[in-house]
């Protein structure tokens, strides 16, 4: 762990990394460190309650929540896409499991958005769905017979908590997941939040020219007035209470959530290497990746 701090304090006075780390077993805690700042003024350090936008480190929650309501028989894995929300029966055979595994066939909403949406106006889960119900964009293949990672198809899946638990979605994991974990350093925010609740909210951030310049802001775009694929925040404390919670069965027994880090398989039997919103490594390694803006987060455990 000393090679690891060593490296860090390298990375952290050459100004290429400004951001925390934490590496723990079996819950306690072998290294942390926090580098740099929360905002790009340089005025405020980095600390162990600092908040950062998980980018697709998100991904896990949202399957995590869509365990929760499966738990409670709200909702089922294998129910159709237009159960939930009906505006897009035009996609016939798409299930909630498709849409964790990113088997869907769904067409990006991204690509969509840039063709036709005005990037000075935020762009809302109920807009994105209206964009699918104006243009009807064709399924790039049939649900089941391919993997293509898929940040609409979980953007679809916290509309569904959101409906069928009757909450937003915001609410929901705030009520569901955060409170009873003690997550006091973590949120569902993004553009569409009329206030940011988080005690300390790091800044998405960038250098102007590269690896050199002063820093710039590069935080959220019209994009982020959705959730699901991202949109939450968190600090690196809290995603380890959360580790410890997954691994005790605190909100879900341990044997139901199982099936998270269980890889999801095409229709011919091709076994992926996704779960519900974890990406399955060798050596009973899960673990996501996440970048947008001026964030880079990855979350793993064994």
């Amino acid at each position: 762990m000393a090679r690891v701090r060593d490296w860090l304090d390298t990375l952290s006075s050459a100004g290429v990394f400004n951001g925390s780390v934490l590496i723990a077993k079996e819950g306690r805690i072998l290294l942390e460190g926090h580098c740099g700042f929360a905002d790009t003024e340089g005025q405020v350090p980095l600390g162990e309650s600092a908040s950062f936008s998980l980018a697709s480190v998100s991904k896990p929650f949202t399957g995590l929540a869509i365990m929760l309501l499966v738990h409670r028989a709200r909702l089922g894995l294998d129910d159709v896409l237009a159960r939930h929300i009906p505006e897009l029966a035009d996609y016939p055979g798409v299930t909630v499991r498709h849409l964790l595994h990113h088997t869907s066939g769904l067409p990006d909403h991204m690509w969509l958005a840039d063709r036709y949406w005005d990037p000075g106006v935020t762009l809302t889960t109920a807009d994105m769905i209206g964009l699918f119900v104006t243009h009807r964009p064709p399924a790039r293949f049939a649900p089941g017979d391919r993997f293509e990672y898929s940040n609409t198809g979980y953007v679809l899946l916290s509309e569904i908590i959101a409906r069928a638990s009757g909450r937003p979605f915001v609410d929901f994991m705030a009520e569901e997941i955060f409170a009873p974990l003690g997550m006091n350093d973590s949120a569902a925010y993004n553009l569409t939040c009329p206030v940011c609740t988080l005690q300390c909210r790091a800044t998405g951030m960038r250098r102007r020219f590269g690896c050199f310049g002063r820093r710039v802001a590069s935080d959220m775009n019209y994009l982020d007035g959705v959730f699901g694929d991202g949109g939450i925040h968190a600090s690196a404390r809290d995603l380890l209470r959360w580790d410890a919670a997954l691994r005790e069965g605190t909100l879900i027994p341990t044997d139901a959530y199982e099936q998270a880090y269980t890889s999801g398989r095409l229709n011919n039997g091709t076994a992926i290497d996704y779960g519900f919103g974890w990406e399955i490594r060798p050596r009973h390694v899960v673990e996501h990746l996440g970048e947008w803006e001026g964030f880079a987060t990855c979350c793993a455990g064994t």
